[in-house]
């Protein structure tokens, strides 16, 4: 629905917003990759510590949920204030609605991610599990 994307090479991320969503839902996805984006020194900490095998496979995929979840967190925090909505307007949106919904508290987070089977969540251990592995292999930061 939305993703972003750093540039090894300079200090620009590139943000795409899915054109299928609500318009109150791009807002949302756009505002939540930007604080997403914002956790880039994070993410590079976390790369570099896993290529030097600091962190074990299991801590990595953590720390890189818990850091994508402290966007989430700063999203929930500060998007209800800014665009309110009516009990009807909010039943029309999808990730809106899903924001609300999120827990306080990352371990809150994850067993509501699991029980609720969020295919998002799932995504991500698997994907933060392999980028982990071809960090420990080429023992080299890269950029996912």
């Amino acid at each position: 629905m939305a993703e972003h994307v750093a540039d090894p090479h300079s200090h620009l991320i590139a943000i795409r917003v899915s054109k299928t969503l609500l318009p109150v839902d791009q807002l949302l996805a756009l505002s939540y990759e930007t604080c997403n984006a914002q956790g880039r020194s994070r993410f590079e900490a976390l790369f570099a510590q896993a290529a030097a095998a600091k962190l074990t496979r299991e801590d990595f995929v953590n720390a890189m949920d818990e850091t994508e979840y402290a966007a989430t967190l700063r999203v929930k925090e500060g998007f209800s204030k800014l665009l309110p909505l009516s009990s009807n307007e909010v039943a029309r949106t999808t990730l809106y609605r899903k924001l609300l919904e999120i827990p306080i508290g990352f371990h809150e987070f994850q067993a509501w991610s699991i029980r609720t089977h969020s295919s998002n969540y799932f995504l991500g251990e698997k994907l933060y599990g392999q980028l982990y592995d071809r960090l420990v292999k080429t023992k080299q930061q890269i950029n996912p």
